[in-house]
């Protein structure tokens, strides 16, 4: 399998604001070209080297981040399956998340931190998780080394690619609907098969388009 260029990335939190408290971290590396989205299920050992998650335990944790009396009364509304997530052992402390999560990226794209023209990190979007990530890795630096793995010129947004595709008459509810919201990891998923979706819509019509210049 050739080396995967994109990845997905969702954050499940207990806040809105740039330093809000990070609850857990799913991504998912993918290939937007052919459509290939690792199964997060019942992975085989080399799916499971493209996926990420990791749940966080700020208890223990030296920059846990703000928590959000808003987002709380929030999660409290959501269904039992999403609430008992929250607290759903392992846990590790946030800097130990954010390591793993460089390291696991750093394995994806040997260039991370350069830019590598052909690497993206898709997140929905990059001024919600991508930022909210960032201040974490900010509030973790000053205590540990860990560095966000990811140039700023790869940010991608999972809303504009969808917004495009819309416009040339793609239909989102081709997608298979996500029945694990609020999931870090399944939203991770979700989010990057609608981006192949979305790109194979697009390659069908510069395909006809070609065939008609001919």
């Amino acid at each position: 399998m050739k080396r995967l260029k994109d990845v997905s990335v969702d954050l499940e939190t207990w806040g809105v604001g740039s330093n809000a408290a990070i609850v857990s971290i799913g991504a998912v590396a993918f290939d937007p070209i052919t459509g290939y989205v690792p199964e997060i299920e019942n992975p085989d050992f080399i799916e499971a080297e493209n996926i990420f998650y990791k749940r966080v335990d700020l208890s223990t944790s030296a920059s846990p981040g703000i928590i959000e009396p808003k987002t709380v009364e929030w999660w409290l509304q959501q269904s039992d399956e999403a609430r008992a997530a929250l607290v759903v052992e392992p846990r590790f402390r946030l800097e130990v998340v954010l390591s793993e999560f460089a390291d696991w990226i750093e394995r994806i794209n040997s260039t991370a931190g350069a830019w590598d023209t052909e690497f993206s990190l898709w997140s929905r979007g990059p001024l919600f998780d991508e930022r909210l990530l960032r201040e974490a890795f900010i509030r973790a630096e000053e205590k540990f080394p860990v560095h966000f793995p990811v140039h700023f010129l790869a940010s991608r947004c999972h809303r504009t690619e969808m917004a495009s595709a819309i416009r040339l008459g793609w239909d989102p509810k081709s997608i298979e609907k996500n029945v694990n919201k609020h999931d870090a990891l399944a939203d991770a998923a979700h989010q990057a098969k609608g981006i192949c979706s979305a790109r194979a819509h697009e390659m069908t019509l510069l395909s006809q388009i070609g065939e008609g210049v001919e």
